[in-house]
């Protein structure tokens, strides 16, 4: 006879739960699906970046991603919310957010329409700066530039009225009429 270590009821019953889930498929893709967590790595939490290009780097713990990826290759794809708007949706995993408004913002990146389950969402708070145009770079010419451009165009457009089309239009209806 074979004797069992003596076991408690407790730990019994929870042994045989897990062998009737276990065989009835439950568990295995769905407890694996609510072990992935997407996180944010870039940017940082509380971090000030360039309101003119906000790069977003992001990775999902649990998931086997080989070293180096740039896309999800799983199923559904990340719906990235900015201050609660939905601005992209997208299976890249390193992208930018071009001319966001200088000022604090809330990022929240969602995993949808996966197939195998889902993944905790990642939120990450950060502000956006706008910069200086670089030294050198001048706006102060726009104006002259601009009122260039208006009298050129112009003055071409005037030349063209008053002496191209007024040949194109006599040459059709100065001709001498035809006999059938």
């Amino acid at each position: 006879m074979i004797a069992l270590p003596a076991l408690a009821p407790r730990t019994v019953a929870q042994a045989l739960l897990l062998v009737w889930l276990g065989l009835l498929g439950l568990g295995g893709p769905a407890q694996a699906a609510a072990a992935l967590q997407i996180r944010i790595i870039q940017p940082a939490p509380g971090a000030t970046v360039d309101a003119a290009t906000v790069p977003i780097e992001l990775t999902v713990d649990g998931a086997a991603l080989p070293a180096g990826a740039t896309q999800w290759t799983a199923g559904g794809g990340f719906h990235v919310r900015l201050d609660g708007q939905d601005v992209v949706q997208t299976r890249a995993l390193r992208f930018a957010l071009l001319a966001v408004a200088p000022g604090p913002h809330r990022l929240r990146v969602t995993l949808e329409d996966d197939p195998a389950g889902s993944a905790a969402p990642a939120e990450v708070a950060f502000t956006a700066q706008g910069h200086a145009p670089p030294a050198g770079t001048t706006w102060a010419l726009a104006g002259p530039v601009a009122a260039l451009a208006v009298l050129l165009i112009g003055g071409l457009l005037v030349g063209w009225l008053r002496w191209v089309r007024p040949q194109q239009a006599a040459a059709v209806y100065d001709e001498e009429p035809r006999e059938p």
